[in-house]
């Protein structure tokens, strides 16, 4: 919902072309560091999560033993 193809980064993307060239350019650079800001924040999550997923394996066959 965040990044895709109906994302409000995205729908607001589409809009950049009816802005005057200087707000077009500020607008967006905007938006590509709110994006870029998203997806970091996104795959530091999926590293911590992967981790968490990686401990609680260890874990499990660590008891299984």
């Amino acid at each position: 919902v965040l990044l895709g193809k109906k994302s409000l980064i995205t729908a607001a993307k589409r809009t950049l072309g009816d802005l005057e060239p200087d707000q077009r350019r500020e607008v967006g650079g905007h938006l590509n560091e709110a994006r870029a800001t998203i997806e970091g924040l996104v795959a530091s999550r999926r590293t911590e999560l992967e981790a968490a997923t990686r401990a609680v394996r260890l874990e499990v066959e660590r008891m299984d033993l």
